[in-house]
C-alpha cells in the first residue's frame, strides 16, 4: 500500500520503515469489533486499534470512520496527528 505512486515513497524507504516497525513495534492480535465502516475492509483497523488501546488511528480516508473517536481511539489524518505530537511537551 505504501508503494502506491501517489505516496511517492521508494522501495528502500518502505523497507526501512517496515524494518523499524518490526524491531520497535509490538505485534497485536486484533479483537472482534463491530462493523462500523462503510468499507468493511477498514473494520480491521478499528479492531487492531481497540486491541492495542491505541491513542490514535491515522487514516487518509476519515470518511470511512463514522466517528472521530472510537472506544478511546481518536481517528485522525496525518496532519492532525502531527499537530497532536508537536504540541505535546
Amino acid at each position: 500500500m505504501l508503494l502506491r505512486p501517489r505516496f511517492g515513497f521508494s522501495e528502500e524507504d518502505v523497507a526501512a520503515l517496515l524494518a523499524m516497525l518490526q524491531s520497535r513495534g509490538a505485534l497485536i492480535a486484533p479483537v472482534v469489533a463491530p462493523p462500523v465502516s462503510p468499507d468493511p475492509g477498514d473494520d480491521k483497523f478499528i479492531a487492531c486499534a481497540m486491541a492495542a488501546k491505541a491513542d490514535f488511528l491515522v487514516t487518509g480516508n476519515k470518511k470511512h470512520f463514522p466517528e472521530s473517536e472510537f472506544k478511546g481511539t481518536k481517528v485522525v489524518g496525518s496532519a492532525e496527528l502531527l499537530e497532536f505530537i508537536t504540541l505535546e511537551p
